[in-house]
């Protein structure tokens, strides 16, 4: 099976930025897994999925983009989620010089925190 190097490192370079991107939002507790219903499934064969994010290439090259997290409880999803789409966009222009055609936060849980803090 032939790969395509250029492309493997560009999805390689463009999860980095994006899990950075997560890691310094605050209200995000972590990166969640893909589902197993997307990562069992039977996925296109543009996609990569790795670290709670999933890359697609659509029929026409623009690039889609899921991540899955989880979020401090109290935290305001929808204002999270626009903010986290904002932050990942501008991040990507800025590194790679590229636009995404759609950025979907999906969050997976809410963490409670420690009972002891």
């Amino acid at each position: 099976m032939k790969t395509d190097t250029k492309k493997d490192v560009f999805e390689e370079s463009l999860i980095t930025i994006v899990a950075k991107s997560v890691s310094e939002m605050k209200g995000v507790t972590k990166m969640a897994d893909v589902p197993d219903v997307i990562r069992g499934g039977i996925l296109a064969r543009d996609t990569f999925v790795r670290d709670g994010i999933k890359i697609v290439r659509d029929k026409t090259d623009n690039l889609v983009l899921d991540v899955y997290i989880r979020v401090e409880y109290g935290i305001k999803i929808p204002q999270l989620a626009w903010e986290l789409q904002r932050r990942i966009q501008s991040d990507v222009k800025k590194d790679v010089g590229i636009g995404l055609s759609d950025i979907n936060i999906h969050v997976e849980g809410v963490d409670m925190g420690d009972e002891n803090d």
